[in-house]
């Protein structure tokens, strides 16, 4: 009975001691991604829309920046489809002619567009517009170690104003669909 008193401390103490240090972080990371996936595909919800570029979209476009034009446009038909949230997960605090009045119009007229900015390290202004319509959230992310995006921020407090927190994009489009919905 007594060297058990001894044999379990002794491997209890270091195994805790590593994973207070991460030794056991790239394992877990490692087995929580291959759990997703494998996991079945979840049905698509039609009524929040989250607007990103990708490189087959550059590749489409045919060059980058795309211009303010063709992203109205694109607005325009995502609100066509009415979805309760749009969220536009993109940096747009620079005017990109042609077409930067109309994506301007398009800003002050979609009451549940949400655009984004940068608050943490490197800043990136939000679309003028938009920050004074109070329709911005945050794009920011969370690195792991392996340098894998595996969190969103629901919320992060403004470096610079450190009395100001700010809501993620993913955050602040369910609370826009929540709120439509009289769920909150």
């Amino acid at each position: 009975m007594r060297p058990v008193l001894v044999i379990i401390p002794s491997l209890a103490i270091p195994l805790i001691a590593a994973n207070t240090l991460g030794v056991f972080n790239l394992l877990e990371w490692a087995v929580r991604d291959e759990f997703f996936r494998l996991r079945p595909p979840e049905p698509q919800e039609n009524a929040v829309v989250i607007v990103t570029i990708d490189e087959a979209d550059i590749q489409a476009a045919g060059h980058w920046p795309i211009p303010d034009r063709s992203l109205a446009n694109l607005l325009i038909a995502i609100r066509a489809q009415h979805p309760r949230a749009i969220g536009l997960d993109l940096y747009r605090d620079l005017p990109e002619e042609p077409g930067h009045q109309a994506l301007v119009e398009v800003f002050r007229s979609t009451p549940n567009l949400f655009g984004v900015e940068k608050i943490v390290n490197d800043r990136v202004s939000p679309p003028p517009v938009l920050k004074k319509l109070n329709q911005v959230a945050l794009a920011d992310i969370v690195l792991d170690a392996d340098r894998k995006v595996r969190r969103g921020l629901l919320s992060a407090q403004d470096s610079q104003n450190s009395a100001t927190v700010k809501t993620g994009l993913a955050a602040q489009v369910a609370l826009k669909y929540l709120v439509l919905h009289r769920f909150v």
